[in-house]
């Protein structure tokens, strides 16, 4: 079974000490310490079925971690024990890992909680995709998604706007068509600080706030991304798929 789809996509949203003051929320659709609060996509074949499927949040602490032995750019892979507690059930015990730049590490101790929002839409709406022969567009429904749930979460929490990485170009879902169809998405303002960067002064800023890691590292990619990707998806034609797609009836988290 691809362990993406072995189980649903999970956001956690990790607060730094920083959040308190500004009240954006950003998507971690490439890592970025610099922000506020950060959304990240987590892959774990151990997450609860019942909150997969309800959608709702959770809480999850850091129990413990451990060195994997693993180093990508000298920096080491941090293994994590969570200890999930849903709002209605019983807690439950999942481990990741994730790379973790040296000067960071102290984000990742045991003790510091999380918020997890659990939702199975994208591995809903990717098996529908597939089946229509539709999969070029997996990229464009799941960043609608992204954004609709982080709007729930900021609106729940008061915040201004959503705050991503995105740059023109880059890859397939980051064109103008693209861009377009994605921010339709959202009801609450998309703030894109890197929008006119090319790759390079990208890279350069990534190593200079100590993100070049986590960005490159080879657990970072998506097994999602379909094999063509679409490039200039049109609003309308997005719209009327959603409008088919049973995926779409389920509920947003938050």
């Amino acid at each position: 079974m691809d362990p993406f789809f072995g189980a649903t996509s999970i956001f956690t949203i990790v607060m730094s000490a920083v959040a308190i003051c500004v009240p954006i929320i950003a998507i971690g659709i490439s890592l970025a310490f610099f922000v506020p609060f950060i959304m990240r996509m987590v892959r774990n074949s151990q997450v609860n079925s019942q909150v997969m499927k309800t959608g709702v949040d959770a809480t999850a602490t850091i129990v413990s971690t451990w060195d994997t032995g693993t180093r990508i750019n000298d920096d080491p892979q941090v293994g994590m024990r969570l200890q999930v507690q849903p709002p209605n059930g019983a807690p439950f015990m999942a481990d990741v890992t994730k790379v973790v730049s040296i000067i960071q590490l102290a984000q990742f101790q045991p003790g510091i909680e999380l918020t997890v929002i659990a939702d199975s839409y994208l591995a809903e709406a990717r098996s529908e995709l597939v089946s229509r022969h539709l999969e070029k567009y997996t990229c464009i429904f799941c960043k609608r998604r992204m954004y609709r749930v982080a709007t729930a979460y900021a609106n729940r929490v008061g915040a201004k706007g959503i705050v991503t990485v995105e740059s023109i170009g880059q890859v397939a879902s980051q064109t103008l068509d693209n861009l377009a169809v994605l921010t339709n998405a959202a009801e609450i303002p998309i703030y894109r600080p890197l929008i006119g960067f090319d790759k390079e002064d990208a890279i350069q800023l990534a190593r200079q706030i100590g993100t070049f890691t986590q960005s490159t590292s080879s657990a970072s990619g998506c097994k999602a991304v379909p094999k063509g990707p679409s490039t200039s998806a049109k609003l309308e034609t997005i719209r009327e798929i959603e409008g088919k797609l049973k995926a779409t009836g389920i509920p947003i988290p938050g």
